[in-house]
């Protein structure tokens, strides 16, 4: 993602692991969500994601992460700094008028949204000020395995927007039976129908209306309005003149959807591919058609078993899918290829070379990790080496001011050492530019 250039993105759609300790041992996908220092070392992600919280340590809500790891667990810290650097420049791709919704379940959602506040804004979350939503979708019935606690049941997408004018298109279900018979009590020739006021509106105007003067509230509706409900015979007097209009049943649009996701079942039947953790694609089709339009480009960075890409193509939207497994991507690609409606040479391109930014308004310099955490080291353990050596140079015992001085490797780290208190000193800086000298020529010969 840091390849690509910023505010391209209508619309993120993420659900990466949710850090539930959970071994997926299905016939597609085979994954330990687990994220230990032992696990993170067999996928070869330790150092990628040691690396990400060294560039988180430029933010000042790292500290916050700190918290985690002291009161949850490392666990918990290496899997919220994964999903933080990775949110950071999700944000940074989406366009003004962009969402991201970010699917989890009840392992990590808290700390999730805790980051999501902090990146996002918590006004482009959920809340009563929030222009976003916290969405639960409830996947599946209780089992009957669920003796020690409640039935989890629940996933959580937690909706979030970049800015106030994101696209945004409501979604509405069918209406209830028993609801549309109870409300809908009356008919004619055209159809069943409710009777809803024409008065106690919006409009001040008291002016009297076909022999009736509305009360202190005024009408609902401008004149020109009322007329034409009164031309097209919907409009009803009660027997002190008091009128009101007749909606019909077949001109409602239905139940606006809520954040409260009940008529969606899990996968079932043929669209079924044997991935544990699929998701079904009237979910995607739901989130999509919400906050994009066709032609915006949806971007899904954990892409699985291609259920975001194929929504995307079959409500006419473009489309990006990132994986970083080849068993699973070619998982993937075989999906899309099954897809009736999907022309795999036409529609699809896939490609393992890196995108290359060219928005030069916001390129970004290249990163200097070991300069980074060099930095962090000197920050955090300085002033304490600085007076514990009593603001000595380590090495020539001379005092030195505080800004000339350096934090040193006493066993260096090519050869084993660590970042601890314990192997750290303070020197002055050109005692240290010399002993790294004298290192680097050695291990050269």
């Amino acid at each position: 993602m840091r390849g690509m250039n910023s505010e391209t993105v209508d619309l993120f759609y993420l659900d990466p692991p949710f850090n539930s300790a959970r071994n997926y041992q299905g016939q597609s996908n085979k994954f330990l969500d687990d994220w230990s220092e032992k696990q993170l070392s067999e996928w070869e992600m330790l150092d990628g994601i040691r690396n990400s919280q060294e560039l988180l340590k430029q933010k000042s809500w790292w500290s916050s992460l700190e918290v985690i790891k002291e009161h949850h667990s490392d666990a918990m810290y290496y899997y919220i700094s994964f999903m933080a650097v990775r949110l950071i420049e999700m944000r940074r791709i989406l366009k003004p008028t962009g969402s991201l919704y970010l699917h989890c379940d009840d392992s990590s959602n808290s700390y999730l949204r805790m980051i999501l506040d902090i990146i996002f804004g918590h006004k482009n979350g959920a809340g009563s000020e929030g222009t976003g939503a916290e969405i639960t979708w409830r996947r599946s019935n209780p089992k009957n395995n669920s003796k020690q606690s409640y039935g989890r049941v629940c996933d959580t997408v937690y909706c979030y927007r970049k800015s106030p004018k994101f696209t945004n298109n409501p979604q509405y279900t069918e209406l209830d039976h028993d609801y549309v018979l109870k409300a809908y009590r009356h008919e004619d020739e055209v159809g069943r129908y409710r009777l809803l006021p024409m008065v106690e509106g919006r409009f001040i105007d008291r002016t009297p209306w076909r022999g009736f003067t509305p009360p202190s509230g005024g009408w609902r509706h401008k004149l020109e309005t009322r007329e034409r409900l009164h031309r097209e015979n919907r409009v009803v007097f009660s027997k002190n003149g008091q009128p009101s209009y007749k909606k019909y049943r077949k001109d409602s649009k239905g139940t606006p959807v809520s954040n409260l996701f009940t008529d969606i079942e899990f996968v079932q039947g043929k669209e079924k591919t044997g991935w544990e953790t699929q998701k079904p694609l009237e979910l995607l089709h739901r989130i999509i058609k919400t906050s994009s339009n066709e032609g915006d480009l949806v971007f899904d960075p954990f892409a699985g078993c291609a259920t975001t890409i194929i929504a995307a193509h079959q409500l006419n939207r473009q489309f990006i899918g990132c994986e970083i497994d080849k068993e699973v991507t070619d998982i993937l690609i075989m999906r899309c290829q099954d897809q009736p409606d999907m022309l795999y040479e036409q529609d699809i391109t896939v490609q393992t070379k890196l995108p290359v930014r060219n928005d030069v308004r916001s390129i970004q310099t290249s990163i200097d990790i070991d300069a980074i955490r060099h930095e962090n080291i000197r920050n955090l353990y300085g002033p304490t080496l600085y007076a514990r050596q009593n603001g000595q140079c380590a090495i020539t015992k001379q005092l030195i001011p505080y800004t000339s001085g350096d934090v040193d490797h006493i066993t260096p780290l090519a050869d084993g050492g660590s970042n601890e208190l314990h192997n750290l000193r303070f020197v002055h800086v050109n005692e240290h530019t010399e002993k790294n000298r004298i290192e680097n020529t050695s291990r050269s010969l």
